[in-house]
């Protein structure tokens, strides 16, 4: 049987198991010290051993296994004193599982008295550990990493269909894929006014360079040649830089041989490595770099060859862009001078303004 007390802080009706008697602990609504009162322990009778079957119980709290009922007949003092021993043992055997189990039997005078509650965390959907009080976590997508990688797929899209939608656009409707097209739409109009009609069949992206978030140089392949489209993000979308992507120039190359002036000019230039010098031009401490205009459509756009020093910075760096023998898209700005008796223009490298055709 259980052993009912009653708080003396909390007032609360606590039930305790029979080994509890005579020990010390806590409440555990209120935490004040409880004395459990003691059970005196009642001898078995030798009523408790002897008994016939008859309508009346035995005094005895364990009932031994009766005959049948047609017959009555007394127990053998050997199994009498059997089934006391068999009682004996399972008092014992109760008794110790209880002790392990509940730490106020375990010799502690201030263990908390424990009183045994419905498992709250095992009614929950989410199964919880043993020692821990944390619900297991499902790992989920990195919602950030995914629409991260998502904006940068859509951003490449995006940017080859301007550049290819530019390439293959009639010359008249090209200004509609252009930043500031409309107020472009006139110049380009008298820079294509000589190409006639565009004959491009098939083109495709072959290629990208991303310089920053609003910038892209896109490489494209099509029937009538590869061509480098400069691209600017314009909101949501990007959108052709024209000038940069045609290499346009305030003054032509053909201008500055034939009037050789005397301020310095800016230019896009496809710079590549040469061997060429003048008279008075020290192999020795000068770079040669050819320096030529981007394809125009009347055929106006020409070269001529530029010298910088080769232990200056702006020779170091020049020599780094172009120490591959390739032709490279910088700009650059000239200032030109006369010697020797030449006709044409001498032209030296002053500064390096861009790696690529972009003005910011």
């Amino acid at each position: 049987m259980a052993i009912e007390i009653t708080c003396t802080g909390c007032r609360r009706a606590l039930h305790l198991p029979d080994a509890a008697a005579g020990k010390k602990g806590k409440c555990p609504y209120c935490g004040a010290v409880l004395q459990v009162p003691a059970v005196e322990e009642q001898p078995l009778t030798e009523a408790d051993l002897e008994f016939q079957s008859t309508s009346e119980q035995p005094p005895s709290t364990y009932r031994p296994l009766m005959m049948s009922s047609s017959t009555s007949r007394k127990w053998p003092m050997s199994a009498k004193l059997t089934v006391g021993s068999l009682a004996v043992c399972l008092i014992a055997v109760a008794a110790a599982v209880i002790v392990g189990k509940n730490p106020f039997l375990r010799g502690s005078s201030e263990t908390p008295l424990q009183i045994e509650q419905p498992d709250q965390h095992k009614t929950g959907v989410m199964t919880q550990t043993q020692d821990s009080e944390t619900p297991l976590r499902i790992e989920q997508p990195d919602q950030h990493k995914t629409d991260g990688t998502k904006q940068t797929e859509d951003a490449g899209a995006k940017r080859e269909k301007a550049a290819i939608s530019y390439i293959n656009a009639d010359f008249a409707s090209r200004y509609k894929y252009v930043l500031n097209g409309a107020a472009l739409r006139e110049e380009m109009a008298k820079y294509y006014s000589h190409s006639g009609v565009n004959s491009v069949e098939k083109t495709i992206a072959v290629g990208v360079t991303v310089l920053d978030e609003n910038r892209a140089i896109v490489a494209v392949a099509a029937n009538r040649g590869n061509a480098d489209v400069y691209l600017r993000r314009a909101g949501d979308d990007w959108l052709v830089d024209w000038p940069a992507t045609v290499g346009l120039n305030e003054v032509t190359v053909k201008v500055i041989k034939a009037t050789a002036p005397k301020s310095s000019i800016r230019l896009r230039v496809k710079a590549q490595l040469d061997d060429s010098y003048y008279d008075g031009i020290r192999r020795e401490d000068y770079y040669s770099i050819s320096l030529t205009e981007n394809w125009r459509p009347l055929g106006d756009y020409d070269s001529l060859n530029g010298y910088v020093l080769k232990d200056s910075k702006i020779g170091k760096d020049l020599f780094r862009i172009v120490s591959d023998g390739r032709e490279h898209q910088v700009i650059v700005t000239v200032q030109c001078i006369r010697g020797g008796g030449m006709d044409l223009a001498m032209v030296m490298i002053d500064s390096l303004v861009s790696e690529n055709w972009f003005v910011d």
